[in-house]
């Protein structure tokens, strides 16, 4: 009879288990892997290169100059500093003599002495060409004659054409003037020209 009371113990406390499945031991089966959460792609690093350093004012001022090129518009320009007073007056009478195209073989001879002056006639000969106007025929004629004392004395070549009167003409005129100016801006003192000497 005891025996039969501990069998029926037995059973009861296994029925009660039943009940309560989660009291009963953790299975120690092998647990399904559990996938984490897939990795954020991290942006790749992007890597600016550093600024160049600015140049000091200095050197700014020094850059500027170097790659700037000085423009030399017409202008009065004076005699060279080395140029007699018996030259000077030769070149300013010979000037006016040139520019007197009444007269065109006292114009010639004026050209010609100016040529046999050479360097130190330019600057007065540039000069003379400011006051020109290179729309008004006589004006153009007169600077032509003073482009070709130009290229005497130089050796180099001009684009100056005094026909024309159209806008493109007279600009075209214009720029060969300038040209003379910025030629002479340039080189005017390295420009190798032998002084002449004082006298007639």
């Amino acid at each position: 009879m005891y025996i039969l009371i501990g069998i029926g113990g037995i059973a009861g406390l296994v029925g009660l288990y039943s009940l309560f499945p989660e009291t009963r031991a953790p299975s120690f089966g092998q647990a399904p892997e559990e996938k984490g959460a897939p990795a954020l792609a991290m942006p790749a690093k992007k890597y600016v290169a550093a600024a160049p350093l600015a140049p000091a004012p200095e050197e700014r001022r020094a850059l500027a100059l170097e790659g700037a090129k000085v423009v030399h518009p017409p202008q009065k320009l004076e005699h060279l500093a080395d140029t007699s007073a018996d030259v000077r007056t030769r070149i300013d009478n010979a000037l006016a003599k040139l520019f007197d195209i009444s007269y065109p073989r006292a114009s010639t001879a004026a050209s010609q002495e100016l040529v046999q002056i050479g360097k130190p006639a330019i600057p007065r000969v540039l000069s003379a060409w400011v006051d020109l106007s290179m729309s008004d025929d006589k004006d153009a004629i007169r600077a032509n004659l003073l482009d070709q004392v130009l290229r005497e004395i130089s050796g180099l070549g001009s684009k100056y054409r005094p026909q024309g009167s159209t806008p493109a003409e007279v600009r075209g005129r214009e720029r060969a003037r300038d040209a003379w100016f910025q030629w002479w801006g340039d080189v005017g003192e390295r420009f190798g020209v032998a002084q002449p000497k004082s006298g007639g």
